[in-house]
């Protein structure tokens, strides 16, 4: 099965997901870049406020590329692409901010598009995933 994307007029490509805290059960929908160059995924701190994650749920992000102040968050959340039929799986993500001049929440990184094969036809602006 496929899922077709976004691709923008600048050819970024987003996609909805859903995002869903294990713990608590809460839900976010929120729209994702695909960035196959980044290694992991990163959600807004809307969207991750938004899950009401309790604070044995969370871990500090540590010393990474991500920010030089080591206050992002780290948690494991089920995630999948909605009108699908494919399973969640969980994953691990940071609470980052990301600039507000962008049309979307999160970034999916590699950690998620291993699950996947990323088609992108930068010619023709189109772009999909398929199940692997």
């Amino acid at each position: 099965m496929s899922y077709n994307l976004k691709v923008l007029t600048n050819g970024l490509v987003i996609c909805e997901i859903s995002v869903v805290n294990p713990g608590t059960g809460k839900t976010a929908t929120c729209n994702a870049l695909i960035d196959t160059g980044a290694e992991i995924t990163l959600l807004c701190p809307s969207v991750f406020d938004e899950l009401e994650f309790n604070d044995n749920q969370l871990a500090e992000g540590g010393t990474s590329s991500l920010d030089g102040d080591g206050k992002s968050k780290v948690a494991i959340v089920d995630m999948k692409l909605p009108s699908t039929n494919w399973t969640s799986f969980r994953t691990l993500v940071y609470r980052k901010d990301i600039s507000k001049r962008v049309e979307y929440d999160a970034i999916i990184g590699v950690n998620i598009l291993r699950n996947y094969q990323f088609v992108y036809h930068g010619a023709k602006k189109t772009a999909w995933l398929d199940e692997v």
